[in-house]
């Protein structure tokens, strides 16, 4: 579940290569802010991925979820690859689909599996481990914007950082799947976390 959340966090680092990307693509101040918001769009449909996540559960919603931020990574790869053969409105669409795309995947498909999975998995510290789970994500957006700024902006290109961020995210999206599940109901399975017990303190 962490692994999902560290491939989720990619997109909320775009903060750090937004004047990047409005440079490559030669797009006003107020464009590239404006691909930034797209980011969020999808919250106003964020009951699908509730629904997705009861109707596939965990494991086919990741797959999902990455598949999809993927190819949202590949779109906004697009736009800056080929940014001198584009139009100024086609870069344009290429990349708000491309952050609508992505940020809906990570914030409710990647992101909304890993919490709910631990959420039923774990009811009694439900609080503690969706905020482990956060606070995964909010490092992860960290990292991502350090590797930006302290590899792909000096040695490479924004384009390499996307093609790097969609390979990123759909490899540990197909690796970890198979590792999100919901524990079946039970004190067998889901017991109360005892600090005393666990750290040997008895």
């Amino acid at each position: 579940s962490a692994a999902t959340e560290y491939s989720a966090g990619a997109i909320l680092a775009m903060g750090a290569w937004q004047a990047e990307l409005r440079d490559v693509l030669g797009l006003t101040t107020g464009q590239t802010m404006s691909i930034g918001a797209a980011i969020f769009f999808g919250t106003f449909f964020a009951f699908l991925g509730g629904r997705a996540f009861d109707a596939l559960g965990p494991r086919r919603t990741v797959l999902l979820g990455g598949g999809m931020a993927c190819l949202g990574y590949l779109t906004l790869f697009t736009a800056v690859r080929f940014s001198d053969r584009l139009s100024s409105r086609a870069k344009l669409t290429l990349a708000t689909a491309g952050s609508v795309l992505a940020g809906y995947a990570c914030g409710n498909l990647l992101d909304l599996s890993a919490s709910m999975a631990c959420s039923l998995s774990f009811p009694h510290e439900r609080a503690a481990v969706v905020g482990y789970m956060k606070a995964v994500l909010a490092t992860s957006a960290g990292l991502w914007a350090l590797l930006w700024v302290n590899v792909f902006a000096v040695v490479s290109s924004l384009a390499s950082y996307l093609a790097c961020a969609a390979a990123t995210v759909l490899t540990l999206s197909c690796l970890t799947a198979s590792g999100i599940v919901v524990l079946p109901e039970g004190e067998d399975y889901r017991r109360p976390f005892d600090h005393v017990e666990k750290l040997g303190y008895d």
